[in-house]
């Protein structure tokens, strides 16, 4: 049974005060409570036709929603009686430039000079859910929230629909994507082998032409800012499967998604910019090769690591039986490897132990102790760091039986 009206005041006043977040009770234009426990907070009863506004965006939703006023700042929206909501924020998603902050501050003339909270969406969502609950007892998921901006509900389109026409269009056109994936397989294949001659044939020959391939955007200066932006995620992946230290890796990513940004921003031509990440990727990938291969003793220490996995491994121990330091052992297998030795050690007893909980039926308590760890409890810590799932979920999950 739905809370009484008057109970909103106290609902609201906690929802506050709990979570430190701004929160008004609204209906139609005019403000009626609000709360905001000294956060940043625009003044809404100087915003009666934001509020006007955004009550006919979200129409009458009888469900809490999100609504996006920019694409940084959004709110939070729980539907009561009598077209009175509960809005909860504002929240900010992602950094925004302070002075797009200081321009919306102004034009919302905030209360309070502290930063915009930052909260994720989906923790948003689930709070809106859970409120809703309390107030309406109705249980809702929070991962069908609807997702508002100015333009309207962002999520209110059929997929099906969508398909049907793009498949015509695309057969309409003889538009295929076929010669844009073979590329897209040579390419990862050049940059995770850090081939470099195969890099410069490649970025010699003709690449798929964008209209040929599909339509994924309104025009052709978008269209190619998407190629690029996803053809430096997938290479930068090929780049972490080649041997490139992750975080080397998503750094020159990074740097190359940011250049985009800028030349998007100034208007100016973007198709270099993926010729060259191409190249520069692949030649990380080579030089991180070619690193490892004058470092021999890197797979020695590997070696020894698979021949004593039932053995309690130690660094000190390793040093000496390879003809290296133990100093400059640790320091040259994390270079080159992105992880520590101790880490390795753990991590290829895991694998090993993973391959036992799927394809026999130990004991898992047998398992950790097989692979010398100090405790069966240590041994599930460990192996759901390695794998997201605790020995016993694996098994359950992934378990051959040869029955």
């Amino acid at each position: 049974m739905e809370i009484q009206a008057e109970k909103y005041s106290y609902v609201v006043e906690m929802i506050s005060e709990l979570f430190q977040i701004p929160v008004a009770v609204w209906e139609k234009e005019n403000l009626l409570q609000s709360f905001n426990c000294q956060m940043p907070s625009p003044n809404l009863e100087m915003n009666q036709q934001f509020l006007s506004a955004m009550g006919k965006i979200i129409g009458d939703a009888q469900s809490p929603c999100l609504f996006f006023e920019t694409e940084a700042i959004f709110y939070g929206i729980i539907p009561l009686k009598h077209e009175n909501r509960i809005l909860i924020g504002p929240f900010i998603q992602n950094s925004m430039p302070d002075t797009k902050e200081q321009s919306f501050r102004t034009e919302h003339d905030f209360f309070s000079n502290q930063p915009i909270l930052k909260k994720n969406i989906w923790r948003t969502a689930q709070l809106l859910c859970f409120v809703f609950y309390v107030i309406h007892q109705e249980q809702l998921d929070y991962r069908k929230v609807p997702l508002f901006t100015k333009e309207g509900n962002v999520l209110d389109w059929q997929v099906e629909h969508a398909m049907e026409s793009y498949q015509l269009s695309q057969s309409d056109n003889e538009r295929s994507h076929t010669f844009g994936r073979d590329v897209e397989s040579r390419l990862l294949e050049v940059v995770r082998l850090g081939d470099l001659e195969g890099a410069r044939k490649l970025l010699a020959e003709e690449m798929p032409d964008v209209d040929a391939t599909g339509i994924f955007a309104n025009t052709a200066t978008k269209a190619e800012e998407y190629m690029t932006v996803s053809m430096i995620t997938l290479i930068t992946r090929a780049a972490v499967d080649g041997g490139l230290n992750a975080e080397r890796a998503y750094e020159i990513g990074d740097v190359y998604l940011q250049q985009i940004s800028r030349c998007v921003s100034r208007g100016e031509n973007i198709g270099l910019i993926g010729y060259r990440a191409i190249y520069d990727m692949t030649k990380a990938v080579s030089d991180a090769q070619n690193e490892r291969r004058g470092h021999s003793f890197i797979e020695d220490c590997k070696g020894f690591v698979e021949t004593n996995l039932r053995k309690n491994i130690t660094i000190a121990e390793i040093g000496p039986a390879i003809g290296v330091s133990r100093t400059y052992l640790a320091r040259k297998f994390k270079e080159t490897e992105g992880m520590t030795l101790q880490e390795y050690i753990v991590k290829r007893k895991c694998d090993h132990a993973a391959n036992m909980l799927r394809f026999s039926d130990y004991p898992i308590a047998l398992i950790s102790e097989y692979f010398c760890f100090s405790s069966p409890a240590y041994f599930a810590k460990c192996f759901k760091a390695t794998y997201g799932l605790s020995p016993k979920d694996y098994r359950a999950r992934f378990h051959v039986s040869d029955k």
